[in-house]
């Protein structure tokens, strides 16, 4: 198991004290709610979280994934907040969120954990670069749900919701469609960024005014071939900036990259950009995205330092 423990001042201003987020690989047939609790309680064991073990609810997200979530109770009062991601036939993220009342529990795992599976993300709030992150040569590539085979025939890119005319595009579409060039870093949520990514694409408010999209329209929700989902607000949708990308750094997409699209809107963290994107749906109500039902942030701007929920 490995985790990473995320810290900040914008957190501790939202009443958390810290976020210890944890990837496991327990490769369960159709784990029952009695192997799910078990798991839990290994994982907190583990990263030295004691406590009353509560089930809360679980919901199902589109369909492929499920969240469950707990409680860690240290008193009548005052508990750690536990959301663990099943998707499919595995268990394979848990997220523990330590409020500030308890933020002695964060000095204690850190004590208690002898091995190196648990980092801390340094707070660096240097002037040109967000808070909470920091530089690195190259994109950490991550495949959540697994890489999807893309038949470039078969591609199509659907915009519907609340439109007027519902859009399907191919590849050679989109190809066609009229493109801008952007130069802007990259910044994931795990704290980690990268400088001067070369995007090109068409601009998504292009498909905003083709689609005519409703007044009604508050959010946008993102689609993946993996099944991997995010939503963003219409407003950060519109941003001068943001793309659906076609090309990054002079050349076509790779399919680790999100061949043949990806969402990019820079002033937000990476999770929000769906990769292999094929939809993209206008709703009038927040729904939860994927890394939304696990606790992130509705918006997710990297210069507020918007990374979780508060809840």
């Amino acid at each position: 198991m490995e985790c990473i423990k995320v810290s900040s001042k914008s957190l501790g201003k939202k009443g958390i004290a810290g976020v210890i987020d944890c990837r496991v690989d327990y490769g369960i047939t159709t784990p029952g709610i009695d192997e799910i609790n078990r798991i839990v309680r290994e994982a907190a064991n583990i990263i030295g979280l004691r406590g009353r073990i509560v089930f809360m609810d679980n919901e199902s997200i589109g369909g492929d994934y499920i969240i469950y979530r707990y409680r860690l109770y240290q008193d009548e009062e005052n508990y750690v907040s536990i959301r663990i991601v099943r998707w499919k036939d595995k268990v394979f993220r848990l997220l523990f969120v330590v409020p500030l009342r308890l933020s002695s529990l964060l000095r204690k795992v850190e004590a208690e954990t002898s091995d190196q599976s648990l980092g801390k993300i340094i707070v660096d709030n240097e002037d040109n670069k967000p808070p909470g992150q920091k530089y690195i040569p190259d994109f950490i590539i991550y495949r959540i749900l697994g890489q999807p085979t893309v038949d470039p025939l078969e591609y199509r890119l659907r915009i519907d919701g609340l439109v007027e005319k519902i859009l399907e595009y191919s590849i050679s579409d989109l190809y066609s469609l009229p493109m801008k060039t952007i130069r802007r870093d990259f910044h994931c949520v795990t704290g980690w960024s990268v400088r001067g990514v070369e995007w090109r694409g068409v601009p998504l408010e292009f498909f905003y005014r083709e689609a005519r999209v409703s007044s009604r329209a508050k959010w946008v929700y993102f689609t993946g071939l993996d099944g991997y989902t995010s939503i963003v607000p219409l407003e950060d949708y519109l941003a001068e900036d943001a793309l659906l990308a076609l090309y990054m750094n002079g050349e076509k997409l790779s399919p680790e990259h999100g061949f043949p699209a990806r969402i990019v809107i820079p002033h937000l963290y990476g999770w929000k950009g769906v990769k292999w994107v094929y939809r993209i749906t206008f709703i009038d109500e927040y729904r939860d995205g994927y890394w939304e039902a696990l606790g992130y942030h509705p918006r997710g701007n990297v210069w507020l330092e918007e990374r979780f929920k508060t809840d």
